[in-house]
């Protein structure tokens, strides 16, 4: 496989994707928790996947209530069943 060394795309400027007004509880709803501090990170995250969505396809996801929910609570869902009791089969 040939190397390539092409660098990264810059980083565009953006804003935190707003949070719904009810991610709390739906956040909660999954049993996990997120301080301020890990919400307003996810909130970043966010609005920069959509920033640089706008370079190179990285999602066909763009209504912004909708990367809330499958991108933001779908992963998080995992993170809830990951740090759940073990279960043997």
């Amino acid at each position: 496989m040939a190397e390539h060394n092409r660098p990264p795309p810059e980083l565009l400027e953006h804003a935190p994707l707003a949070a719904p007004d009810d991610i709390g509880e739906r956040i909660a709803a999954l049993g996990v928790t997120l301080d301020a501090g890990a919400l307003a990170l996810l909130c970043d995250y966010l609005g920069r996947l959509l920033a640089m969505n706008a370079l190179m396809n990285l999602t066909a996801i763009t209504d912004p209530a909708e990367v809330w929910s499958r991108h933001a609570l779908d992963s998080l869902t995992t993170l809830a069943i990951a740090s759940g009791p073990l279960r043997e089969s």
